[in-house]
């Protein structure tokens, strides 16, 4: 059961996620420097706080992440 739910939120995150987090969690750019959104691999916020992602994909967020700003809104 574990294997089907890794699977499922790999399917999610293709089709909802890695447009702007990357295939790789990285981020994707957006130019001049800069990505769409923050990466999520390695972050210490998701891997520290695992309801963080829960909120901000429920209510969303806006502004600076540790002093950088992304091109896309969450």
């Amino acid at each position: 059961s574990q294997k089907a739910q890794l699977e499922h939120g790999a399917q999610i995150y293709n089709e909802l996620c890695s447009q702007c987090h990357g295939n790789n969690g990285m981020g994707t750019p957006a130019g001049n420097g800069r990505l769409l959104a923050p990466p999520l691999a390695g972050s210490v916020r998701m891997q520290s706080h695992p309801e963080y992602a829960i909120r901000v994909v429920l209510h969303g967020m806006e502004g600076a992440i540790e002093g950088k700003t992304y091109a896309g809104g969450m």
